[in-house]
């Protein structure tokens, strides 16, 4: 706790500790007493933020690599870097930055108002070798077994590329990450991204717990961010909120915006905004707005958003191996065409799903003729299932027909909103929906009607809906 508290406020680099720790459970003026002779080591061993001008960065559009890199590894008084205002810093090498406290790379005061939009101060990233994963710029970490030393922060920036390239922009390895306010420019056209953006785990375990991927703008960009899981080690309690994030390949279509890989437990991803097309709307730039491609569990997503979309999109994708994940119905999807799950996504996971059922019985005699029983259904949203089953192997007809409840009359007054025929079998279950009306309005009043039953003594289903949409 000693060096997470000096490393997030002061933006440390790697220095001996305090004399002392602050003492545990003294109360009142004692307590604080210990804390302003702490803060008050730190400020006078740490130092203030620099501006890369005083450092002697000539920021003219000349490659200065070597001078970042010697920034970045000191341990002489220089724990953050402000690029000044409206400048760049520009460096055609890998950026390496082997952390072993905390960092800081900012935009110098006054130079964008705005945060995270073009200009200002800005990285220019133009490496494109293959060391490290290809990455513009790789942070190296450090880990004593029981604390993530390593921390780096980038904020109010624009961090681009004057190359023509693909490679990723930010790998990190034992390293927590805080990544604000920073637009991210990809290097291709709009819909022709290929450049992903924040790749967290690399050549051993993923640890990083605790990152922060906030307020950020992407575009032009490829997968905004990757969460790698390896060994024993889970990609767990990343924060990604906040992002707006346009880009993509129409060509090749970019898997997802945000993926994990492997294992990952307990993150947070809130409050995000994908655009899925680029030159053309509706279109497919990236398929999901997320994906799990390993075991996923007690990951929570709310208030994300996913625009333009077309019917080769999805919000969620997996596989059976990611379950338990919390999706609520403040999750936006404004394209029909656009599903809120993959075919793959498994179905033990926490959706907004509810289901208006019904049931025919022929008390052990088989079904015959037509009957329609009518019910509230109190909750609206968009249909996205259908099913039935049956005791045994026939044939029967349900029609779903619905009326608002202020206008219901008996079941003449309803409209029909979905027909489905199950011939020969015992079960059948429908998500393609084909000539349904899907939207359905909250307080309906739903009928259901079995016509044409054969061999069949009881037929029992329901009626799926996304809640909300």
């Amino acid at each position: 706790m000693r060096r997470m508290l000096i490393g997030f406020l002061l933006c440390g680099a790697a220095y001996a500790q305090p004399p002392a720790a602050i003492p545990t459970g003294l109360q009142g003026a004692s307590y604080q007493s210990a804390v302003n002779a702490w803060l008050s080591w730190a400020k006078s061993h740490l130092g203030e933020c620099r501006t890369a001008s005083s450092l002697g960065f000539l920021l003219n559009g000349t490659d200065e690599t070597a001078l970042l890199n010697s920034t970045l590894a000191s341990t002489s008084g220089v724990s953050c870097l402000a690029i000044d205002a409206w400048k760049t810093l520009r460096a055609d090498g890998q950026v390496l930055a082997p952390i072993t406290h905390a960092f800081r790379i900012t935009g110098a005061t006054g130079s964008n108002g705005f945060g995270s939009l073009p200009g200002g101060s800005t990285l220019d990233l133009r490496y494109a070798g293959s060391s490290n994963g290809g990455a513009k710029l790789f942070a190296g970490g450090t880990y004593d077994g029981g604390d993530l030393q390593s921390y780096l922060q980038i904020d109010n920036i624009t961090i681009t590329s004057g190359g023509s390239d693909c490679n990723p922009f930010i790998i990190s390895s034992l390293v927590r990450l805080d990544i604000h306010r920073v637009y991210f420019l990809g290097t291709q056209a709009a819909n022709a991204a290929c450049n992903d953006a924040i790749i967290q785990g690399f050549g051993g375990d993923f640890i990083g717990y605790g990152s922060r991927i906030t307020d950020n703008s992407f575009y032009g960009m490829a997968h905004v961010y990757t969460g790698n899981s390896q060994s024993s080690w889970e990609v767990n309690g990343v924060n990604i909120t906040g992002n707006w994030i346009q880009g993509g390949n129409s060509t090749s279509p970019i898997d997802a915006a945000i993926k994990f890989t492997g294992s990952a437990r307990g993150n947070q991803v809130h409050d995000n905004l994908l655009e899925h097309a680029g030159t053309s709307i509706p279109d497919h730039n990236y398929t999901c707005f997320a994906l799990f491609t390993g075991a996923g569990v007690n990951n929570s997503f709310s208030g994300n958003q996913s625009w333009d979309g077309d019917s080769n999109t999805s919000m969620f994708c997996g596989n059976a191996a990611a379950i338990g994940n919390n999706i609520d119905k403040s999750n936006f999807v404004d394209v029909l065409g656009t599903t809120l799950t993959d075919s793959n996504w498994a179905e033990n996971n926490n959706m907004p799903w509810r289901v208006f059922p019904f049931f025919f019985d022929g008390s052990g005699s088989a079904l015959s003729g037509t009957t329609t029983r009518c019910g509230l259904m109190p909750y609206g949203g968009r249909i996205n299932r259908f099913s039935m089953f049956a005791d045994q192997s026939g044939t029967a007809t349900i029609t779903v027909k619905s009326v608002a409840a202020g206008s219901y009359t008996g079941p003449g007054s309803a409209s029909t909103i979905g027909t489905e025929t199950m011939t020969s079998a015992a079960r059948k279950q429908d998500t393609t929906l084909s000539g349904w009306t899907l939207p359905i309005a909250a307080n309906s009043m739903v009928c259901v009607s079995l016509s044409s039953p054969s061999t069949v003594t009881w037929v029992s289903g329901n009626v799926q809906v996304w809640e909300g949409k």
